[in-house]
């Protein structure tokens, strides 16, 4: 399935007024694809970007069709070519650790610690800690609602040297990717306009609500399911919705915007689809917190 998806893609691809750079990197990419599921990841939006082109060509829609080359050029340099950062993985890797210890907001608490002479609910958001606060402080607190998963019955020797302490140890790898969450986010709160849809970034703690007007709080079950859901928010925001852009792929596209050759009205539509980029500084690093900087693609 997958060559044959590629024999109908790749004269199309070729076909697009996209840089030689843009075109290799996203032929290349599908090629080395063996998974249906992951070809579907990228072949499905491809697919649905090329039409909306075909039929802006025919109806002399160029400002559809631009907008269609603009998501193709992000999705292939930004999404589907980008190595995920360090931090990402360690996410992933890590993922049970963030979890139980995501920092919450119990409203219930909130309520009783109203200040008499102003009647006013402060949270952390409100306070604006998240910006303030090192991050490794606010993670130091496991939260009471999501439980340790079980030991394997027979762990294999990967397995076995990780203990159920070590499952909330706060090792210097965990310390490392809480400290880069933290600059990631503050980065981006502080730089709304590359983030998607030029919104701004809301609290990311865990809010615990208040279910009924005895202060009574949600079951535990449902509580540990806002923590998933907000990890998987926080995941979304920062890799998906708007990753930032690769040391390799960041000089890829600074050589598209230096290349006397390419049509300057292509390269508008280049610039447009490359605003919201960003990068890492120190990405090497393996102790040092990752830093986060705006790509000026003029300078």
């Amino acid at each position: 399935m997958i060559s044959q998806a590629n024999s109908l893609l790749l004269p199309f691809i070729d076909s697009l007024p996209l840089h030689q750079i843009t075109k290799t990197a996203l032929t290349t990419k599908l090629a080395e694809i063996h998974s249906d599921f992951k070809f579907k990841e990228i072949a499905v939006p491809l697919t649905e970007s090329l039409q909306v082109y075909e039929r802006a060509q025919r109806a002399q829609d160029l400002r559809t069709s631009l907008k269609a080359l603009e998501s193709i050029v992000y999705q292939t340099h930004f999404q589907w070519n980008n190595p995920r950062p360090r931090h990402a993985r360690l996410f992933q890797k890590h993922y049970h650790f963030l979890l139980s210890h995501w920092p919450f907001e119990n409203h219930r608490s909130l309520v009783d610690s109203i200040p008499a002479q102003s009647g006013k609910l402060v949270s952390m958001a409100s306070k604006g800690n998240w910006l303030k606060t090192d991050w490794t402080t606010l993670f130091q607190v496991r939260n009471p609602w999501v439980r340790t998963p079980p030991r394997p019955a027979s762990p294999s020797p990967s397995l076995a040297q990780h203990s159920m302490a070590d499952l909330d140890a706060f090792t210097a790898e965990r310390t490392f990717l809480v400290n880069s969450l933290g600059n990631h986010y503050k980065f981006l709160r502080a730089n709304s306009q590359l983030s998607y849809n030029h919104k701004k970034y809301p609290s990311p703690g865990v809010q615990i609500p208040i279910r009924n007007a005895l202060g009574e709080i949600s079951p535990p079950k449902q509580i540990s399911k806002l923590f998933a859901r907000q990890l998987a928010h926080i995941y979304t925001s920062l890799f998906v919705e708007n990753p930032p852009l690769s040391a390799t792929n960041e000089l890829a596209l600074m050589t598209v915007f230096h290349d006397a050759t390419f049509e300057r009205r292509h390269t508008r539509f280049y610039m447009r689809a490359c605003a919201r980029a960003y990068t890492i500084s120190n990405a090497d690093s393996t102790s040092e917190p990752l830093t986060f900087r705006c790509t000026h693609w003029g300078d």
